[in-house]
Order: C-alpha cells, then sequence, then structure tokens
C-alpha cells in the first residue's frame, strides 16, 4: 500500500505531527524563495517539501476544513516535484490529491461551488502537466476534456502557463502537439485581455513567447497549414515587436533565402549587445544558437563565445560554456586559436567575479576538456595537451570537481612532462607538491620515475622502506615502479623491485580484496615473463624460480573449497598454470633448459592443485592439452640436452626421461576430457606433437640400446613414427652394429608403411615410390648375410633369414620387369615426374625406376648366395637363383657385359652341378655293388 494513502497513528499525535510538517513546510517555502535558483537546490527542497506534506498528511483530520487544508498542501507540492522533475513523487501526490478532491465534493457536504470548481480545474491542470513532462500527449489531450469550462477569472493564469509549458514541452518532439497547445494558450491569453479589459499585467510578454514559439513550432513543418501560421504569426510579431531581439533573430531565420554564416553571426553578435539577458530572452536566444548548429557548428561556436563575454544568469553561464566545450570536443582541439580563446575565456569570467561552476557543471565541463586532452595525446600533439591541462587545473571557477579529479588531472599533466622529456618542468611541478595525495606511496612512485629520468644511484631508494601506508598501496606503487624499470629498461631496478615485491609475499595479513594475494604473484610472474625478453643473468633466472617458487606454496597453501571461502578463484588458478608454462617457453628460447623444467613442473603443480579446487579429482585428466602440452615440452628439452652433452650417464638419464615423457604423451593423446573445446586445429597441432614424440621416443630407444623395445615399437601401429622420419631412423638402425633381427623387423615395418602410402595415394606417394626400391634392396642384403658358423648345415641355418628373402627377391624382380616392358617413350609422356637424389635420376611414372647400380648388385649378391650353397641337396635352389640373377641382369640398363659374365658363371655352375651328380650316381652305383 502506498504510505502516502496511509494514516497512521503512533506515538506522536496528530498535533505534533502537523507542527513538525508545518515548520518544515514553511522552512521550504522560505527557502524555496532564497535559495531555490539552481537545479541542485531545487530538488533537494522538493524533496523535504515532500516530506512536509507527507507529515501533514498523515495529521490530517476526517473533517472538511482537514480534507480541504490536505487537497490544497498536495497540489502546492504536486507542482514542486514537476519543476523539480521528480515525476514518481508527483504522481503519489496527485493520487492522494484525487482522493480528497473527491472526499469533499459530495453536495451535501456544502463545499462553496467556486472553490470547488477552482481545485478541480488545477488537479486536472497538473495531471495534464505531468503527462505532458513524461511525453504522454495522448493522455494529456484526454485529461484536457475532463478541465471544467469556461474557466474562472482567477485560474486563468494558471491555465495560461500550463498550456503553454505543455507546448513547450513537445516543441522540438512533436511540432503538431506544440501547435495545438500553443494555439490552446493564445486563446486563454485572449479572453483574458478581454475579460480584464485590455489591462491584463504582462499581456506583451506572453503575447511575444506564444507567437514565438509558435513561428519555432512551425519552422520545421512543410505542411500548408503551418506555412499559413508562420507567415501570419511572424508578420503580428514584426509589426507589434519590431525592436525585439528575438524577433529580429526570428525573422533571419525565417527568410525564404538562407543567411549567410557572416549574417548569422554578426546579426546574433548584435543582438547579443542590445538584449537583457534575462531567462526569458536567454531561452529565445538558445533557440537561435540551436538553429545556427545545424547551419555550422563554427557559427554557434562562435555565438557561444560571443555570449560567454558578456554578463549572464548564473544557471546560463553554465549551459553556454558547457555547449562551448561539447562544439569544442567536435573542432581541432590542437588548434592554438581554441586553446587561446577558451583560456581567454575562463579569464574574463573569474575577472567579472563570476563563482566557481557546481559540482556537476565542474565535473561535466572537465570530461569535455578530458576529451580534448585525449584527442591531443592521441594524435602525438603533447604541448597542446599540456596547455589543456593547464586551463583544467589553473582555473579556480574548475576546483569544485572532486579532489580525486584534481589529481588524475596534476598525474597526466606530470606525465606529459616526462613525455615529452621536460625533466626540468616535471621536477619543479612534482617539488611544488600538486601531486600529494592522501596516497604518500604513489607520491614515492613518482619520485621514482623522475629519479630514474634524471639518473640518479637508486640502489637505496628503498632503504628507508615506505610510508606508514597500507600494504596495498605499497605494492601497488613497487609494481608501478617495476613496470616503470622495465619501460626505462634499468633492468637492475626491475631486480630491485622485485626483490621489494617478493618480500611482501611473506606478510599474510596485509591484503583485502582491493589487491588479493593471488594478484600479487599473477603480477610478479607477469613482471618476470617481460623481462625475460630482454635480461638474462644468472641471478634474475634465480629469482624467476623463486617466484614461481612461492606462487605455488600459495596455492597449495589453500584448504578444500568445502572449508570456508576460496582465496584463489578457479581462474587464477588457470592462469597461473598457463603462466608457468609461458616461462618455459621463455627459459627454452633463452637456452636455459633447468628453469624450463623448473617451469613446467611448477605449471604441472598449479594444474593438480586446480584440479583439486575445481573439484575433478579423480574423475578425469583435465586439462588434458595443457597435460599434453606440457609433456611434449619435456620431451623436447630432454633430447636437446641428451644430443648436446659428452657424458654417458647423463646422457642416459636424459633418454630415459624422453620415454616416461612419451609414455605420460601417449596417454593422454586422442580423446576429449569434455572440459575442452572441440578445436580442428588444436587437434592438427596435437598430431604433429605427437608424430615428434614417436620420433623422439623411437630416439630414446634406439640410443639406450633397448632392442627388444625397438621390436616392440616395429609392431605398434601407435607408437612407431611417421614417414618423414624413416630416412633418420633406418640410417641409425644400420649405422652401428644392430642385430640382423632387428634390421630386419626395421625394415619390414618401413616397407610395409610404405606400401600402404603408395596404395593410398597419400601425399608424397611418388617420393616413396623412389624410395622403396632401396629399401627392398636393403632388406634383400640384411636377408642374405650368412652365419659365421656350420657353412653346410643347411641354407635356412646358413642364411640370415632364407624364405624372407626369396620373396624379397621375387618382388624386386617383379617390379623391375614390371617397369622394363613399359615402352620405350613413356619417359616422355605426360604424367611422368622426374626426381634427382644423390644416387642418380629416378623416373616415376616411366621406366626403370630400379636403380641400375642397385638392380646390378642384387643380381651379383644373388648369384653369389647362389654359388655359396652349390652342393648336394641344395643345387635345385642354386641353379634356381643363378637363374633369377641372369634374369635380373637381363633388365639392368646398359647391362649386357654383367649378362655375358653370369651367362658363363652359369653354364659353370651346371656343369659343376652335372659332375657331382654324376660323381653321386657312381658313388651310389658302387656302394650297391659293395652291399650284393
Amino acid at each position: 500500500m502506498d504510505p502516502l494513502n496511509t494514516l497512521v497513528r503512533g506515538d506522536m499525535d496528530a498535533k505534533r505531527l502537523d507542527a513538525v510538517g508545518s515548520s518544515l513546510w514553511n522552512a521550504c517555502t522560505q527557502m524555496l524563495a532564497v535559495r531555490g535558483k539552481t537545479d541542485e537546490d531545487i530538488q533537494a527542497l522538493s524533496k523535504a517539501r515532500t516530506a512536509a506534506f507527507v507529515l501533514l498528511n498523515l495529521a490530517v483530520p476526517p473533517t472538511m476544513l482537514g480534507w480541504l487544508r490536505s487537497l490544497g498542501v498536495s497540489l502546492i507540492a504536486a507542482q514542486t516535484c514537476i519543476v523539480a522533475k521528480q515525476f514518481n513523487a508527483a504522481y503519489n501526490i496527485l493520487g492522494v490529491s484525487g482522493e480528497r478532491l473527491q472526499a469533499v465534493q459530495p453536495s451535501h457536504l456544502g463545499l462553496d461551488l467556486t472553490l470547488n470548481y477552482s481545485l478541480t480545474t488545477k488537479y486536472w491542470l497538473l495531471r495534464i502537466r505531468l503527462a505532458a513532462e513524461c511525453q504522454q500527449f495522448d493522455l494529456a489531450e484526454h485529461l484536457w476534456t475532463k478541465v471544467p469550462s469556461p474557466f474562472l477569472m482567477g485560474d486563468c493564469g494558471f491555465v495560461l502557463e500550463t498550456t503553454f509549458l505543455v507546448g513547450e514541452s513537445a516543441l522540438v518532439i512533436n511540432p503538431p502537439v506544440a501547435i495545438k497547445w500553443l494555439h490552446k494558450s493564445f486563446e486563454t491569453l485572449h479572453n483574458l485581455y478581454v475579460a480584464t479589459g485590455q489591462g491584463f499585467v504582462g499581456f506583451e510578454d506572453w503575447d511575444l513567447a506564444i507567437r514565438h514559439s509558435l513561428v519555432v513550432a512551425c519552422l520545421p513543418m512543410l505542411t500548408p497549414d503551418s506555412a499559413q501560421i508562420l507567415c501570419i504569426e511572424l508578420a503580428n510579431l514584426q509589426q507589434s515587436y519590431p525592436s525585439q531581439p528575438a524577433v529580429m533573430l526570428l525573422g533571419l531565420i525565417a527568410r525564404t533565402t538562407l543567411p549567410t554564416i557572416e549574417e548569422l553571426v554578426q546579426t546574433f553578435k548584435m543582438v547579443v549587445a542590445q538584449t537583457p539577458m534575462t531567462n526569458a530572452n536567454m531561452g529565445m536566444i538558445f533557440q537561435f544558437i540551436h538553429f545556427m548548429g545545424k547551419r555550422s557548428q563554427h557559427a554557434a561556436f562562435e555565438a557561444l563565445t560571443a555570449l560567454l563575454l558578456v554578463e549572464l544568469p548564473r544557471e546560463w553561464t553554465e549551459k553556454c560554456f558547457l555547449g562551448y566545450l561539447v562544439l569544442m570536443t567536435r573542432c581541432n582541439p590542437m588548434d592554438p586559436n581554441h586553446i587561446r580563446t577558451t583560456s581567454i575565456m575562463m579569464q574574463s569570467l573569474e575577472h567579472r567575479g563570476f563563482p566557481s561552476f557546481g559540482p556537476k557543471t565542474a565535473r561535466a565541463a572537465v570530461a569535455c576538456l578530458w576529451k580534448l586532452i585525449g584527442i591531443a595525446v592521441s594524435a602525438g600533439d603533447y604541448s597542446a595537451a599540456i596547455a589543456w591541462l593547464h586551463i583544467c587545473g589553473d582555473h579556480k571557477i574548475l576546483h569544485d570537481c572532486d579532489k580525486e579529479t584534481q589529481y588524475v588531472i596534476s598525474r597526466k599533466l606530470f606525465a606529459c612532462y616526462v613525455q615529452v622529456g621536460n625533466v626540468k618542468s616535471a621536477r619543479e611541478f612534482l617539488n611544488r607538491g600538486f601531486l600529494v595525495s592522501r596516497l604518500d606511496c604513489k607520491k614515492m612512485y613518482f619520485e621514482y620515475k623522475m629519479a630514474m629520468l634524471e639518473g640518479q644511484n637508486l640502489s637505496n631508494f628503498f632503504c628507508l622502506g615506505f610510508p606508514n601506508q597500507p600494504v596495498l598501496e605499497k605494492q601497488t606503487a613497487l609494481l608501478a615502479c617495476a613496470m616503470e624499470a622495465q619501460r626505462q629498461k634499468k633492468h637492475a631496478e626491475v631486480m630491485n623491485c622485485l626483490a621489494q615485491l617478493t618480500e611482501c609475499t611473506g606478510l599474510s595479513d596485509i591484503y583485502n580484496p582491493g589487491f588479493s594475494v593471488a594478484e600479487h604473484h599473477m603480477f610478479l610472474i607477469c613482471l618476470v615473463i617481460n623481462e625475460m625478453d630482454t635480461y638474462r643473468p644468472m641471478d634474475f633466472y634465480r629469482r624467476t624460480e623463486e617466484v614461481l617458487t612461492n606462487a605455488l606454496e600459495f596455492a597449495k597453501s589453500l584448504g578444500s573449497p568445502t572449508e570456508g571461502a576460496p582465496v584463489i578463484s578457479i581462474t587464477e588458478l588457470q592462469w597461473l598454470y598457463q603462466a608457468s608454462y609461458r616461462v618455459a617457453l621463455k627459459a627454452i628460447e633463452h637456452r636455459q633448459l633447468d628453469l624450463a623444467l623448473q617451469a613446467l613442473k611448477h605449471s604441472h603443480e598449479f594444474t593438480i592443485v586446480y584440479r583439486r579446487a575445481a573439484g575433478i579429482e579423480g574423475r578425469m585428466k583435465a586439462p588434458r592439452p595443457h597435460f599434453f602440452l606440457i609433456n611434449f615440452l619435456r620431451i623436447l628439452i630432454y633430447v636437446d640436452a641428451a644430443r648436446k652433452t659428452n657424458d654417458e650417464a647423463e646422457k642416459v638419464a636424459h633418454y630415459t626421461n624422453v620415454r616416461a615423457s612419451f609414455k605420460a604423451l601417449a596417454g593422454l593423446f586422442g580423446w576429449e576430457d569434455g572440459l575442452e573445446d572441440s578445436d580442428r586445429e588444436l587437434s592438427l597441432n596435437e598430431t604433429d606433437q605427437y608424430g615428434l614424440g614417436k620420433f623422439f621416443n623411437f630416439e630414446a630407444t634406439y640410443r639406450l640400446g633397448l632392442w627388444s623395445e625397438i621390436k616392440e615399437l616395429c609392431e605398434d601401429n601407435h607408437r612407431f613414427p611417421t614417414s618423414q622420419f624413416y630416412s633418420q631412423m633406418t640410417e641409425w638402425i644400420f649405422h652401428e652394429k644392430t642385430s640382423c633381427q632387428v634390421q630386419i623387423k626395421f625394415l619390414k615395418r618401413i616397407i610395409y608403411e610404405i606400401i600402404n602410402l603408395i596404395d593410398q595415394k597419400s601425399a608424397g606417394y611418388f617420393h616413396w615410390s623412389m624410395k622403396l626400391p632401396r629399401y627392398l634392396y636393403c632388406l634383400f642384403l640384411t636377408c642374405t648375410s650368412f652365419k659365421p658358423a656350420n657353412l653346410r648345415a643347411g641354407v635356412e641355418e646358413e642364411m640370415v633369414d632364407f624364405r624372407l628373402a626369396d620373396r624379397v627377391l621375387c618382388h624386386i624382380y617383379t617390379i623391375a620387369k614390371r617397369e622394363a616392358s613399359k615402352p620405350d617413350d613413356v619417359n616422355n609422356g605426360p604424367n611422368v615426374q622426374i626426381f634427382r637424389y644423390e644416387t642418380g635420376v629416378y623416373i616415376v611414372g616411366g621406366k626403370n625406376p630400379f636403380p641400375a647400380m642397385e638392380l646390378e648388385h642384387v643380381a651379383r649378391t644373388t648369384f653369389n648366395a647362389a654359388m655359396r650353397f652349390n652342393a648336394g641337396p641344395h643345387d635345385e635352389t642354386s641353379m634356381l637363383w643363378a637363374r633369377r640373377a641372369r634374369d635380373l641382369a637381363h633388365l639392368v640398363p646398359g647391362g649386357e657385359e654383367l649378362v655375358k659374365e653370369l651367362q658363363g658363371h652359369l653354364q659353370t655352375l651346371a656343369q659343376r652341378s652335372e659332375a657331382a651328380q654324376v660323381e653321386s650316381s657312381s658313388a651310389a652305383d658302387k656302394q650297391g655293388a659293395d652291399t650284393s
């Protein structure tokens, strides 16, 4: 229920409430007469008068006189609230007025009809004015029908004022409505003039104001009716008031031919010189300035400048000055003429004894000037910025803005002096005490900055400590000092500030929500990250590790989130583990691998704390991408360290760590934890990183001599490296005395992968088509190696892998024969691509992709193997391989001599085989005879 409509009976009786309410009401009435000049005063007194009305309403006795008194007070209070723009209060008060009016209107109560008529008229007129102020013109038109008619003589003035004010409120936003209400106002004025026998005081002022507003309302309208009204009313004005400045200006605006900018400005200056600057005249003049602004901002700017150089009412002086500054923000603030004009104008106001602007106007003026300063700074014109800052700070009429704003202006001026290199002026400005504020720590920052600019020795600057201020400000000032030292590339001073900041982390009872412990550590990490780009002595790296360790100890010291309000947020923990990872990247960039490993360790630990705080510990491995990156970076660091060290023990330790890190990496690849965004680019990056990890894991396994693990890798589809590393891996496998079994296992896997690439037409399959013969050749040589003992124990025992060698030989022969059967001109076809390698030219899509040298070597190796086991039960195998060797020789380009050579050897081999068979047959016959 609305408290204004409630009758309350408490400890205070009605008489005491009435006494207090009356006293407050009378005091407000007196104050409005004395101090009700500014908007702030009117609003404050309106609120006080509303409170007085509430008290009086609570004390109303339920009688005719009490209701009438309450009705009269409520109408006055509602009007005051409407003037003060307190529309909600006015609406509530008018609600009470309506109830009181309804209560006194019954005929049996005997209310005087004239008084009833007058109160009803005032009530509905106030409702109309409130609706118009809220831009509810349809409602205002409806309420007009409820106003009693004809008007009483005593009410005509109020009707005249209300209708005129409604028309004025619609003048800009709804000209047709304004014309309608101004006509009602003019009709009321005419009736009043006739009723008073042409003796109405103020008739000319009202006539001028109404007709002037009618012309202004008709100007933007292009209808025939509005044009007719415009011509009639303008002619009446020029006939009745030819010397009025407002009429002169209006005639200039309403000309059929537009006046020039010079005419507008000159006419305006003439009018300003001849016109008394009353509130009514100022309203008309401002309408003209508004019109000039539509034609030219420069013209409006000149008009406001001329207006500010004459004596004006206080509120209009403030409005004109703010309008001048708003227009200035749309001009060029770097123009020296604008700066000089503004300074002269403010000096003129001060010399005329103008008091300082009110706090609200002063803040608005400083905001406009601050925008001008920002424009000048953005354009790099610091001289103009300094001039505008002096205008802000040197003139007393702006000093009613709050002290913190004045301090900001002073700080900006100091910064501009420093920016232009004017150290002397900056020092003088600092010594004069303009930057002294309640926060002495900030003053110390400016002293520190000036000392660095002047080249002073700052080694003992902090020896006396900071003033006795909250540590919050101490931390802020120290961070500012450190960042300033970074900007000036004073690395030793950054270290000094960093040491001071690190000491602050040891205190646990000094923080407040303005600067939490987590934020303190975050700022320190930001400092060291930025400093790592330019400053890299060993003591700095030790300090970096100390910063990370302190932050981690703080994070670990937090209890479970269920124990109370958390000291550090989830977002801050995420930032910490990501920032530690960035420190590791910076350390790697500067070859500080030990620091990088420590930073990665801290990042991992921060992530563990994050998982605990987020409540996901034990359920999933989130954040998976970050764990993946940590292990990948560890692999890179350990591989680099292992390759560069000459100490075997260190090398073994590093490669062991590589294998351990890859094991963790493999467990994190290829799945999502439900808390990460699905990112195709991220997945592709992880695929590439995992491919590198597989290669480095293979390197570590090989360097550690874990041959059984190598065999397992060759059989593992998920851990065997990708094709771009085959050449390097093959070089490792054949570089040292690796067992033939390991070599065969490796080559079989390589050949299997290459054949898949070729069959699937993968990227680069032409390249692998050329590489395949070499790997087949290597595999054949490895398989045909003979064991050192028991040469006649059997072919399977003599060769490393006879069956595999036989299959590979058939494959080589098939490839060579298929390519040799292509037409001779195929090498000139459109699909032929030529690749040049170290040992010759390979043609893909053409003839003979198998290198001639390798093919010849295979033929000789095959024949030598045939000769090796030519005897006894192996003669058939020997002849088969010998014939294959000859057939391969036929496929060698330019291998005619080789064919002749192998053909001769083949005949000799055949003769030896026949002789062996004859000898064997004779021996068998002899053995049979002996047996008989």
